[in-house]
Order: structure tokens, then C-alpha cells, then sequence
């Protein structure tokens, strides 16, 4: 479910650029370092501000305009330009209880799994 709601987010995104801007981008997301600041970053104004030729907070604050993603509670603009966004938490987990998302098989071939101590007692 987190990488759906992932997915979610940047392709939301990227249809925002494509009409504000008339631009295609491959939108990025990435896990900030503080949960603090949420569950993913967005970092696309700084990509587009050479663009565009403008401030990325500009560009931040004209992505988040009008922005609503299904499954996010909040979208804050936070630095220079950079969009942080928290995931609706009821919404996730009634989601991952009743098993939406993207299922994956096991791989069918063999793994190895090394243990890191010499002395694993």
C-alpha cells in the first residue's frame, strides 16, 4: 500500500506540472530523514526551477494549489521549495487491513540470507 500511495503521489504530481506548466517530468519522491517532516518529500520545484526560471517556493506554492491526492491528509510547503506530505493514517490502515495494494509473489529462485555476528548466540 505505501508504494501504491507512493506512485499515487507522484503521478498526481506530474499531471500537475503538465497542466500548470505544459511540461512532462518525471516526479520523484523521497522519504525525508525526520518522520517529522512527514512520509514523503517532493522535491519537483527544485527540479523545475531552471526551468521555469523561478523560485522554487513559487513553483511549490503553485503545485500545491488546488493539489488533493486520495489517501494524503496533509501537503506542506517546508524550506525553499520543498512539498512534505502525510499520509491520512486511517485511511492506510483500513486499506492494509482489507489487503488493497499491490501483492507480490515470492521469487521462485533461491535466496541466501548471511547473518552480520561470527557468533549469532
Amino acid at each position: 500500500m505505501f508504494h501504491l500511495l507512493e506512485k499515487r503521489i507522484a503521478e498526481a504530481f506530474a499531471s500537475r506540472i503538465e497542466t500548470l506548466y505544459h511540461l512532462t517530468a518525471m516526479v520523484q519522491t523521497e522519504q525525508p530523514k525526520q518522520t517529522s517532516f512527514g512520509e514523503f518529500a517532493v522535491p519537483a520545484a527544485f527540479q523545475l526551477a531552471r526551468q521555469l526560471k523561478k523560485a522554487p517556493r513559487a513553483i511549490a506554492q503553485e503545485l500545491l494549489a488546488g493539489a488533493s491526492i486520495e489517501g494524503v491528509a496533509v501537503i506542506e510547503i517546508a524550506g525553499n521549495g520543498y512539498l512534505n506530505v502525510r499520509l491520512d493514517r486511517g485511511y492506510y490502515g483500513a486499506s492494509v487491513l482489507s489487503g488493497e495494494g499491490e501483492v507480490t509473489a515470492a521469487p521462485a529462485e533461491k535466496i541466501i540470507v548471511e547473518h552480520t555476528n561470527i557468533n549469532p548466540n
